[in-house]
């Protein structure tokens, strides 16, 4: 995966194309600081045979990195902070509301005032929680 997000975003801006495209690479959760070992159940596709210890990483949700790159973002920075042991957000921490109101702003959507409507025709808000957009992302 590293390969090949890289290589698109080179592209991007080998192409003139950072302005208007941006790129988000993120996962619903983080992965646990720890790589543990389980046994294989050797029932899915590439698992190793059942019985094999292999070693990996569970769901996560405490801490997590989101990449952004291009969308006229500023980029080449760390916004926030975790614990020496990653296991924790401790400074700057960015919430969902946040993260969708960056790309709402990107997007060029007014998220504080649009709505749809509902099968009833009853105005349902985009943002359905409180969210700004992470102002080290934007220039100036």
């Amino acid at each position: 995966m590293d390969k090949a997000v890289a290589a698109l975003i080179e592209d991007i801006y080998d192409r003139g194309l950072d302005q208007d495209v941006m790129v988000v690479v993120t996962g619903e959760f983080g992965r646990t600081p720890k790589i543990n070992s389980k046994k294989s159940t050797g029932k899915r596709i590439g698992s190793a045979p059942a019985g094999t210890m292999q070693p990996g990483r569970d769901h996560w949700p405490r801490a997590t990195s989101i990449l952004f790159a291009g969308g006229r973002v500023e980029t080449g920075q760390v916004v926030g902070q975790t614990d020496v042991r990653g296991e924790d957000a401790i400074e700057r921490i960015v919430g969902r509301g946040d993260f969708v109101a960056t790309l709402y702003k990107h997007l060029g959507v007014d998220f504080e005032n649009a709505s749809f409507p509902d099968h009833s025709g009853r105005p349902v808000p985009v943002m359905l929680s409180d969210g700004k957009p992470i102002r080290e992302l934007s220039r100036a």
